[in-house]
């Protein structure tokens, strides 16, 4: 049986471009620090991700990257370390590699970030 992965995402995970630009407004106002995954070699380090606060992860297309709006309105960027003639991954390849290290890290934390009954609830209701 295959489900359909929007089942298991909001709406806000997967946005279109012109979008984004309110949707980076609505997490910096709900205390989100905007993260931008570029290739850039200046970003900074993906230990720079701190996994004690809200964070809200950008990602652009390989071939175009984020928007210049989307960088100006992040609080920093980050890059993932590549070797050899890579010059980036594509988008679901990124989104793996970072996610992956966060989620590694957020269970050897102390920090309380299991969803709420409420959250939950919340989010089975949205489905």
């Amino acid at each position: 049986m295959k489900m359909r992965p929007r089942k298991y995402t909001t709406e806000k995970i997967i946005i279109k471009l012109r979008e984004a630009e309110v949707l980076i407004s609505q997490g910096m106002d709900a205390g989100y620090t905007i993260v931008a995954a570029t290739p850039d070699k200046h970003s900074k380090s993906l230990d720079s991700i701190t996994v004690d606060d809200k964070i809200a992860l950008l990602f652009g297309t390989e071939e175009n990257g984020l928007s210049d709006e989307a960088l100006a309105n992040s609080d920093y960027s980050v890059v993932i370390p590549m070797y050899g003639f890579t010059e980036s991954f594509n988008v679901s390849v990124a989104c793996s590699l970072i996610l992956r290290e966060l989620t590694e890290r957020l269970r050897r934390s102390n920090s309380n970030w299991n969803l709420s009954v409420t959250e939950i609830s919340d989010i089975k209701y949205s489905w």
